[in-house]
């Protein structure tokens, strides 16, 4: 088995969205300062590095991080490659396999943006897609005030994973493991995502 870290390393590689607070780590009490011990506080953004978001991030009255359902999180995914700018239904039809429980996109390169127009969102939750992940730090266009893809997968339920680090990951079947923060009342939260590869045998662990 191999075991592919999809999470981003916080702050190396974290880019923000315009406006949020950056990622701190303050030291409160330190071995070196006498303290006995090491202690240190976070603050961040919900939505920093990898991160789910929950229906409450764009519907009214949505459920919180703690509505996600941990075997929605758990499960079969499929890596899917597409091109680059505006992910349109004619795209996926052809490259998503059904029946696709959860679905990681990644642009054929590496830096570049890519986004679901609604129509694609609708197209996925058509066929009750469980989990919709992007390389990219929103599955909307970068400059959308409307957000029609989060709006219409979110209502449906569906979650969405942004900000995967999916380098050296092929197209293909994978098993993923995504679990967020059970923070009550955040509409998103800052995940620790893996996907694993079954086929290539067992690891040294015996896992």
């Amino acid at each position: 088995m191999i075991v592919h870290d999809i999470s981003r390393i916080i702050p190396d590689e974290v880019t923000t969205w315009p406006g949020d607070p950056l990622p701190m780590l303050s030291q409160l009490r330190g071995i070196g300062a006498g303290d006995g011990y090491t202690l240190h506080a976070m603050a961040c953004s919900a939505h920093c590095g990898t991160h789910l978001d929950a229906p409450a991030h764009f519907i009214a009255g949505g459920g919180d991080i703690l509505s996600a359902r941990l075997d929605d999180l758990l499960g079969d995914a499929y890596v899917v490659r597409v091109g680059g700018g505006a992910v349109q239904r004619s795209d996926l039809a052809g490259a998503c396999p059904m029946p696709l429980p959860r679905v990681l996109f990644m642009p054929e390169e590496p830096a570049s943006d890519m986004w679901l127009t609604e129509d694609a969102a609708r197209f996925l939750c058509e066929r009750k897609v469980r989990l919709v992940g992007t390389t990219c730090m929103s599955i909307d266009a970068p400059d959308s005030l409307e957000w029609p893809a989060h709006k219409r997968l979110l209502a449906a339920g569906c979650c969405i994973l942004e900000n995967c680090k999916l380098n050296g990951v092929e197209p293909g079947r994978y098993f993923l493991v995504c679990t967020p923060l059970p923070w009550r009342g955040a509409e998103a939260s800052p995940v620790r995502a893996i996907l694993l590869d079954w086929s290539a045998g067992p690891t040294d662990s015996g896992l």
